[in-house]
């Protein structure tokens, strides 16, 4: 689930909003919040303002959650399975646009994944480059990322397919 607001509301405790991108929430499933790794249990599930047990993919929903501050949570945060790891270093199958004339190797871009944008920097490999994140990303294997550098026009640099998550 892709996060994007997180408050405290009275009586309720801390509660998230944000969108089902995969699979199904359920009450009383434990979550683990990337990148920060923390771990909590949905209280409850509120879809249209309406009380669920569980809401299944694209669903925009509110979570009630135990054991968890606002702030440990922020804007483009992903609520995931413990099954899922945040990543540092990709691999990367790259695709530059035809109107970037600069030097992939040596510049610095961003990577922008769900809400997330970080900056990196990347090296040639033996299967595309290896992309070094600024900081940790909830990216895996098979996921595309658009690459960007804020000075450049056009600013979009070209996407990125994940190939493996090395750290």
């Amino acid at each position: 689930m892709l996060i994007d607001s997180c408050f405290p509301v009275k009586g309720i405790g801390t509660v998230a909003l944000g969108i089902v991108q995969q699979g199904t929430v359920k009450v009383h499933q434990p979550l683990v919040f990337l990148p920060s790794g923390k771990i909590s249990e949905v209280k409850s599930i509120q879809v249209q303002d309406e009380d669920v047990r569980e809401a299944e993919q694209s669903s925009r929903v509110g979570l009630s959650l135990k054991s968890l501050e606002p702030e440990d949570v922020g804007k483009g945060d992903f609520a995931v399975e413990e099954k899922f790891a945040s990543a540092s270093r990709v691999e990367a199958q790259v695709a530059l646009t035809k109107f970037y004339k600069g030097s992939f190797d040596t510049v610095q871009f961003f990577v922008l994944s769900g809400l997330k944008f970080v900056p990196s920097k990347a090296r040639k490999s033996a299967d595309g480059y290896e992309i070094e994140l600024g900081a940790s990303m909830c990216l895996r294997e098979g996921e595309a990322a658009c690459l960007f550098v804020p000075e450049a026009m056009p600013r979009v640099i070209g996407s990125a397919k994940v190939l493996r998550v090395l750290g």
